[in-house]
C-alpha cells in the first residue's frame, strides 16, 4: 500500500518528501522511489538511538525527536505521511484530532496520509469468551489473542494502559513461559516485557466509526484495505487525502 501510494505521488516529480509517525522499521525499509527524502519523528531519543537507521532505509533517511502535534516541517511540504499503529498511542478524540490537524498542515495539496490502525469491534467481546476460545484451541496466533484482549480491556475511548494489561497477564498467566510453551508460541511473542509493570502509557483502539469521525473534518477517505490474515478487519489501512 505505502509503496504503491509513494510511486503514484512521485510520478512526474524529481523527489518525494515522506515522513513516518514513529519508528516503524518495516516502513522505512519499503521500496521507496529514487530520491525519496524520508524523515521519522518519535518522542524518544533512546528509541531512535536503538532503532535508527534501520537496514534498507533510503540514503539519508533521518529520525528526529518531535511530538506528532508539532512536526518540525514547514506548511505544505510533505508528499506522504505514514502512521503504522501510531494513532492508537494518542487520546481520543482530542489527541487524535490534534495529530491529524498537524499532519494536514504539513501535507501539500494532493498529498496522502497512509494510516494503519487497530480497531475494537462495535460489540465488545467478554474476556471470558476470549479465554474460552483460547482453551478450545480456536486462537492460533498470540498477536490475535493480544489484539482481542486489548479490545476487551477498553472502557470506551478511555482505552487501556500497559500497567492494566500487565496486572491482567500476571493474574491469568503467572508463568508466562509455561503458557507460551503450552500453546506452542514463542515466549517473546506472548510474554509481556517487565517494563509494562510500571508504564501508565495508554492505548486506544477506536471503532471504525470513531476513527472516521476524528479524521472527517480534515481528510477524505480514498481507500480502506484489509489484510488477508486473521482479524485483518481489525487492522485496516486507510489512504486519506487532506481536504
Amino acid at each position: 500500500m505505502i509503496e504503491r501510494v509513494a510511486r503514484t505521488l512521485h510520478r512526474g516529480r524529481d523527489t518525494l518528501d515522506a515522513a513516518i509517525l514513529g519508528l516503524t522499521v518495516e516502513t522505512a525499509a519499503c521500496q521507496w522511489p529514487e530520491h525519496t527524502r524520508l524523515r521519522a519523528f518519535d518522542s524518544s531519543a533512546d528509541a531512535i538511538a536503538v532503532l535508527w537507521p534501520p537496514p534498507g532505509a533510503p540514503p539519508g533517511a533521518a529520525a528526529e525527536v518531535a511530538e506528532w502535534t508539532a512536526l518540525p516541517v514547514a506548511d505544505g511540504t510533505l508528499d506522504l505521511v505514514t502512521a503504522d499503529g501510531s494513532m492508537v498511542c494518542v487520546s481520543y478524540p482530542e489527541g487524535a484530532r490534534a495529530v491529524l490537524e498537524e499532519v494536514h498542515r504539513a501535507l501539500r495539496p494532493g498529498g496522502r496520509l497512509v494510516a494503519r490502525t487497530f480497531l475494537r469491534p462495535e460489540q465488545t467481546e467478554t474476556l471470558e469468551a476470549i479465554l474460552a476460545d483460547l482453551e478450545a484451541s480456536k486462537i492460533h496466533n498470540p498477536f490475535v489473542f493480544k489484539l482481542r484482549v486489548d479490545a476487551a480491556l477498553h472502557d470506551g475511548l478511555a482505552g487501556f494502559s500497559m500497567h492494566e494489561k500487565w496486572l491482567l497477564w500476571r493474574r491469568l498467566f503467572p508463568d508466562q513461559e509455561a503458557t507460551a510453551r503450552r500453546f506452542g508460541w514463542p515466549v517473546r511473542t506472548f510474554a509481556l516485557p517487565p517494563s509494562f509493570e510500571t508504564q501508565d502509557l495508554r492505548f486506544v483502539y477506536p471503532t471504525i466509526d470513531e476513527f472516521r469521525a476524528v479524521f472527517a473534518p480534515s481528510f477524505r477517505e480514498l481507500e480502506l484495505s484489509v489484510g488477508r490474515y486473521e482479524l485483518g478487519e481489525r487492522c485496516p489501512t486507510l489512504v486519506l487525502e487532506p481536504l
